[in-house]
């Protein structure tokens, strides 16, 4: 779950980061934009930061940045080290609980990781990284029900969700016995996203564990027809006719 936060800032990323560092949520997203344009090798990265931590040694951002440098390496104890010494510079910064909390997550402690998260969304409580993380804690810690009500929460204010998680979420409800609340989980991802071939396929697998087989062919034969057609946007997809 994740890569939710820091990559190199650069002079853009930079800039907006002097912008909004005060504002938790923004600074989250300006982060998680960087995230997404690529980066230099670990080694490289962890160097530059470095180096502006000698020259900003009292900046807390700087320091939670290089420890989503060592969570992506998986040097776990670095990583918590630069969030301990964030946490001195600024205190009660949300932001610290949810980074320690996806370290945390990442070095096999969802029990840990579930207290840390918790923590952040007790002051941000609608925050969609955050509630997806505590559904992944809430997953590996074989607690089905609160993992789905997480899922639900999150998918609802991501704009653009990862399909892999309305397929968690359906894998969740079809282990409860809850087959039906699972197709239509993964059809809202459909609905949303269009036709994206991993939510048929689960739709599909799981019209098979119920034993509707007719079901799961006609899912196959919309398949075809909806790419036939050419579509894979929302208003191209429908429910096919049992």
């Amino acid at each position: 779950m994740a890569n939710l936060l820091f990559e190199t800032l650069g002079r853009t990323g930079l800039n907006a980061w002097r912008k909004c560092r005060k504002n938790t949520l923004a600074w989250v997203c300006v982060l998680m934009a960087i995230t997404a344009s690529g980066h230099p090798e670990y080694s490289i990265q962890v160097e530059e930061i470095t180096t502006r931590i000698e020259q900003e040694p009292v900046n807390a951002h700087l320091y939670l940045h290089r420890a989503d440098l060592h969570r992506q390496a998986h040097r776990f104890d670095l990583a918590l080290a630069d969030v301990a010494t964030a946490a001195r510079l600024k205190r009660d910064w949300p932001l610290v609980s949810l980074v320690r909390g996806e370290i945390q997550f990442d070095a096999g402690h969802p029990e840990d990781a579930l207290k840390s998260v918790e923590q952040f969304l007790r002051s941000e409580t609608n925050h969609a990284p955050a509630l997806l993380l505590r559904a992944h804690c809430h997953r590996q810690l074989g607690l089905p029900e609160l993992a789905v009500a997480d899922y639900d929460a999150a998918l609802k204010i991501f704009a653009q969700p990862n399909p892999d998680w309305f397929i968690e979420r359906a894998r969740l409800e079809a282990a409860l016995g809850r087959f039906d609340k699972a197709i239509e989980g993964l059809e809202e991802g459909m609905n949303r996203l269009g036709v994206v071939p991993g939510l048929q396929l689960a739709a599909i697998e799981l019209e098979r564990q119920t034993g509707r087989y007719d079901a799961s062919i006609k899912w196959r034969r919309a398949v075809r027809i909806h790419r036939r057609n050419g579509c894979s946007r929302q208003r191209c997809w429908s429910r096919p006719v049992a």
